[in-house]
């Protein structure tokens, strides 16, 4: 059995129902014919969370910033250490980590020489050659 389905609608208003050949348009009302179960099947579909167009086109961007001094914030961040511990003397192994992906990451962003990568982290030129020729640790997730 069939029931009718009527939605006010405005005159500049363009309502598409597919696989429907009976769509009318009256005083501004919608008039269509879906039976009871089509229309409770509609309801369900559109109550579906994925049809919500904030959560559709939502996206986060980060800033990454490029700089020495960028790249040291980041992977102070993600060690969850200060810029000072990396920079300081301490050879825990956290802060050796972080020492070797700012080598990595900032000899592949920057293209900095090795003498200046060391000079932001008070290391000489042989110990930054040292951490870029070891495999990295985090690099790869640490800008993302």
């Amino acid at each position: 059995m069939s029931t009718s389905l009527s939605k006010k609608v405005s005159q500049h208003d363009v309502v598409e129902v597919p696989n429907k050949d009976v769509v009318s348009c009256e005083d501004g009302k919608l008039s269509s014919h879906f039976t009871t179960e089509e229309i409770k099947i509609l309801k369900h579909i559109a109550s579906n969370p994925i049809f919500n167009v904030k959560n559709v086109f939502e996206v986060k961007v980060k800033k990454v910033d490029h700089s020495l001094n960028g790249i040291l914030e980041s992977v102070a961040s993600y060690y969850k250490v200060t810029v000072d511990k990396i920079k300081g003397s301490q050879r825990s192994e956290i802060l050796i980590n972080a020492r070797r992906d700012f080598c990595h990451l900032a000899f592949i962003k920057t293209k900095k020489s090795f003498t200046t990568i060391g000079d932001i982290i008070n290391r000489s030129y042989p110990t930054v050659s040292y951490h870029i020729k070891q495999k990295s640790v985090n690099s790869e997730s640490i800008l993302k």
